[in-house]
């Protein structure tokens, strides 16, 4: 990856995200990441590589197809979203430890919105269970923030004569 990424890019600073094949991120995700990610790289001497992380986030559990379960927790430095800035040859986001790293190079945290879904189902590698650090969304199809910024949640989460892209 660093290699495709140096003959690409040369050593300019690139983003980096973690996201799963059976994960996803906010409609709004990139634009959202590239504010922070501008305002660090324009200060004199920043230091590279650098974290963005985004800790609140669903977990959607898909045991029941016609009716997933989504839930909504929060960690600090969880790999859904989690952000590298750095020149290619600096660190490989999947080559590091994801709760470490950004404490030991340096990183921002936004809380204000929730940037991501994990998705929950008998195939998962992660291992990942719901706990009492998971809430319920009861009635999330309707919950104005999923409609507008998870909306491919929405075709497993309403009838299909409702479902966006189904019309």
């Amino acid at each position: 990856m660093a290699q495709f990424l140096a003959e690409r890019f040369g050593d300019r600073p690139v983003a980096q995200v973690v996201l799963d094949d059976d994960d996803g991120l906010a409609a709004d995700f990139v634009e959202t990441m590239k504010v922070p990610a501008q305002q660090h790289l324009s200060q004199v001497g920043a230091p590279l590589p650098f974290f963005l992380s985004w800790p609140p986030g669903y977990g959607c559990v898909f045991r029941d197809l016609a009716r997933p379960e989504l839930y909504e927790h929060s960690y600090r430095f969880i790999n859904l979203g989690l952000t590298l800035i750095g020149r290619p040859m600096d660190k490989n986001i999947l080559a590091i430890d994801h709760l470490k790293a950004p404490r030991r190079f340096g990183a921002n945290v936004f809380s204000d919105k929730p940037m991501f879904v994990r998705g929950l189902h008998d195939h998962n590698d992660s291992r990942v269970e719901v706990t009492e650090r998971w809430t319920p969304i009861a009635n999330w199809p309707e919950d104005p923030v999923i409609r507008k910024r998870f909306a491919f949640l929405l075709k497993f989460g309403e009838a299909p004569e409702n479902a966006v892209g189904r019309r």
